[in-house]
Formats: structure tokens, sequence, C-alpha cells
């Protein structure tokens, strides 16, 4: 089994990176990703847990890209080289990240929900804090029954605590992917909300400025969905990833190693081209 996709306490996931490889190795997984949000703190650790439990770690990362139609995700596999390669990529993204957390803080008070950042920061393990800390915090303070509630009532698009957030830009995005020796992917792509033939269209604009590949498994996919855009990737001669897009254990719909809606593994032969060189 293999996971090319996965979140630890760096960001915004609930197992720490030790945790999330020692349940994968529980779980017969040969073969993680671990692709936080905007960082590569949790990859130390998870890469000498890997090591003692006999797993190959793959490092990544999941950058968020400017886009105005939809959530445009890139994922960055096998960035074996990230050391003082993608430090300035991350200083970005964070400090957007921290500016759009601060406009929602106001849009929280705004609204009547007591709170600063500083209560935000302070329920967070890790480096990273996004939407979902803030829906936890809303669970905690009893504005909301579950994270999803949260989401559904007030972090969501269009609802009364949603921010957008600038992303980095695609280019330079995919340059500091491949100084880190990595393939540049785009995550679950059904969130670019384009239709099959702009999709292709785009990806194909986006080969061009050094795009590797598609996340064609994805857990919030349909095998249907899955197979259209795996035709796509190989009309257009881009590889082709997969992953549960892991956060939490308690999430029954990203189970660790499963893809797509009706919980089908990720096809081990996808983890091949984002293994480190063999010298």
């Amino acid at each position: 089994m293999i996971d090319l996709h996965s979140h630890t306490t760096a960001s915004d996931g609930s197992l720490s990176p030790g945790e999330l490889v020692s349940l994968a190795k529980e779980l017969g997984i040969t073969h993680l990703a671990v692709t936080d949000h905007d960082t590569v703190a949790g990859l130390p650790e998870a890469m000498r847990e890997a090591e003692r439990l006999g797993i190959t770690l793959i490092p990544g990362i999941e950058i968020e890209i400017a886009y105005a139609k939809g959530a445009f995700h890139l994922l960055g596999l096998g960035i074996y080289d990230y050391h003082h390669t993608m430090e300035l990529l991350i200083d970005q993204a964070q400090a957007e990240r921290t500016r759009r957390n601060l406009r929602i803080v106001k849009r929280m008070n705004a609204a009547g929900i007591p709170g600063d950042y500083g209560s935000i920061q302070a329920q967070t393990q890790g480096t990273v804090i996004g939407r979902p800390h803030f829906a936890q915090y809303l669970v905690q303070k009893g504005w909301a029954k579950t994270v999803q509630d949260a989401f559904d009532r007030f972090l969501g698009q269009g609802k009364p605590l949603f921010e957008p957030r600038q992303g980095i830009d695609l280019a330079a995005g995919i340059q500091a992917i491949h100084m880190a020796g990595g393939k540049a992917i785009i995550a679950h792509p059904l969130s670019l909300h384009l239709n099959w033939s702009p999709l292709k269209r785009s990806l194909q604009e986006w080969k061009e400025l050094g795009l590797d590949g598609i996340e064609a498994y994805h857990s919030r996919m349909s095998s249907r969905d899955s197979g259209k855009v795996l035709r796509i990737a190989r009309e257009l001669g881009l590889l082709v990833s997969g992953g549960s897009d892991f956060h939490t254990p308690d999430d029954p719909l990203r189970r660790l190693g499963f893809t797509s809606l009706e919980n089908k593994r990720v096809p081990p032969e996808l983890a091949a081209p984002f293994m480190v060189p063999m010298l």
C-alpha cells in the first residue's frame, strides 16, 4: 500500500509526523508522502521514524496557488533537496496565510464571536494555522457542533467568516519544487471547478510552465472521475499521483492508504516517479 498525500500537526493534521508514520506502518503502507500545507517542518521527524520502521518516506509539500475560480493546490512530491531551496516560497506562503488569518479574526469579532489570534495559535502544535484550526476553536467555544458544521455555517466560501487567500504564483511554485528535486503535481483537481474540456486546456497551458502531473486518485473523487482525469493525464503525457489527503483518523472519508469515494487503495505503482534517484 502507498499514500502520496497526507498531513500532520506541522499543518492541519491531528497526528504528529512520527505518529502518522507509525499509523502507516500499522496499516501496511510501504511508501508514504508527507505533504503539509506551506511547510516542511514535519519532514525531519517523519523521515527519522520512517527509517526506523522501514517505510519509504517521500518528502513533500502542498502549496496554495493564486487562482480565482476555485482552490488550486500544488503538491511537491519528492522534494529531497528541500533544505534552503524552498525557504523563500514557504516564507511568502506563510506570511499570506497569517494575513488571511488576521482578517478572519476581525470577521469573527465583528460577528460577535470573542477571541484573538493568540487563542487560535494556542490550540495548535504546528507552525501553520489554517481554517481547520478556526473550525476547532468554534467547536470548543460552542459556536459549532462539529468541524464540518463550522465550515458549513461560518468558514466555507460565502459564509460570514470566509476570507479569500492570495496564493503563490504557479510558475514560482513549480520552480521552487523543481529546485528541490521534486515533481509539481496538481492536487484534487475537481477543486479547480473546471469542466473536463477547460481542465484539459488549462493543464496543457500549465504543462508549458513546467507542471509535471496531476492527482488522479483522491479520497473525495469517484472512480468515474478518477478515470476521466487519468485519461486526460495520459493524453497530455502528465504524471499521475494519488492519495487519501489524510488529516485525522476521525475522518472516515479520508482513510490513510485509500482513495476515491469507494475507498479503493491507491495504486502502488504511482510511487515510482517520486522516489529518490538512484546514483
